[in-house]
């Protein structure tokens, strides 16, 4: 069975995560490299097919090399974008 769309909450996320990734100049099989994961599994992440824990996400952002700060301050910009478009 499929999932529905993802909230605009998880959506914003994975935008972020997806934005960051590219801006450290990874792909989805160098990040997978760094993870220990396959690039199938950061694909389905990406897309949010599957869910990131707090732990996987920390994983994540420091394969990444960013903080959880700056995570947090660009995620709160997307997200008031988004909300901002739908006033």
């Amino acid at each position: 069975m499929r999932r529905g769309a993802p909230s605009r909450e998880r959506a914003a996320t994975l935008q972020v995560l997806v934005q960051l990734r590219v801006a450290a100049g990874f792909n989805q099989t160098a990040l997978a490299a760094r993870l220990g994961i396959t690039q199938s599994e950061v694909s389905k992440f990406e897309r949010g097919e599957r869910s990131l824990d707090e732990r996987r996400l920390r994983a994540w952002l420091a394969a990444l090399n960013v903080d959880g700060t700056s995570f947090v301050r660009e995620l709160d910009r997307v997200v008031g974008r988004a909300e901002a478009c739908m006033d």
